[in-house]
């Protein structure tokens, strides 16, 4: 008889039978059935079983060590106090713990307090700075997770997850424009946090001080009018050179 059975009609819905103790050190801290993002846009729906989060918790936790990787997800399965076989409930498997990355970093964000900030922009600034430092633990396995962003399986997920970083960056600043202009700022901060990932991979600065930096210098930009416009233009030359990037890494991985 399988050590864990299916309790629910869907994937995303197994339960297990825990095959030893899980390990308590493993968890998020985070409840993702009783809080909801900021963003009207993207409504809070439960995102994980109990038994998903643990996994995936315990994994992440690895990530440092062993990358975004299957070794990562099978050792988060024994943490967790599931046989190895209990990771097949993600189907994308390692790019499971890439998402779950995003998911609770982006929830996080909903902790960032930006009332004492007199401006729109000061907000905007501390709210990507912040986000963008999450990734810290994880930054030297990062290539990894973005080379499983850009396979074309994950990709378009990969762009909504960025979508909803912009959008809850503008929604915690209490900007609610609803002309064009909506578009075009989303799009500015896009741009700039994803220059700010490939900034962040070879930035050796204390703290990351020069990424920090330099999303203060892209956020001046976006305050010029030809800005505005070609921010568009820039985040999809960002993603042209986060391509590029995969393949390296990709080739240097063998």
């Amino acid at each position: 008889m399988s050590l864990f059975k299916l309790v629910g009609s869907s994937a995303s819905k197994y339960g297990f039978v825990r095959a030893t103790a899980p390990n308590p050190g493993c968890s998020s801290g985070i409840s993702f059935f009783s809080r909801s993002f900021y963003s009207a846009q993207f409504p809070q729906e439960p995102l994980y079983t109990t038994q998903e989060e643990s996994i995936l918790a315990c994994a992440l936790a690895h990530v440092p060590k062993l990358g975004f990787t299957d070794a990562a997800l099978v050792q988060g399965c024994r943490d967790a106090g599931y046989i190895d076989s209990a990771r097949m409930v993600f189907p994308r498997r390692e790019y499971a713990i890439v998402e779950y990355h995003l998911n609770t970093s982006r929830q996080r964000m909903m902790e960032i307090e930006v009332s004492n900030l007199k401006t729109v922009d000061e907000k905007v600034a501390k709210l990507i700075i912040e986000r963008i430092l999450m990734n810290r633990p994880v930054i030297r396995q990062y290539t990894d997770a973005l080379a499983l962003m850009a396979k074309p399986s994950n990709l378009a997920n990969s762009l909504q997850h960025l979508h909803k970083i912009s959008d809850e960056v503008w929604w915690q600043a209490a900007d609610r424009t609803s002309d064009f202009d909506w578009y075009t700022k989303r799009a500015s901060v896009s741009a700039i946090y994803s220059a700010a990932e490939l900034y962040m991979l070879s930035d050796s600065s204390p703290d990351f001080r020069d990424t920090q930096d330099f999303i203060k210098r892209k956020l001046e930009q976006r305050n010029e009018a030809k800005y505005a416009v070609d921010s568009v233009v820039e985040w999809a030359s960002t993603n042209a050179i986060w391509s590029v990037n995969v393949v390296k890494s990709l080739w240097l991985r063998g």
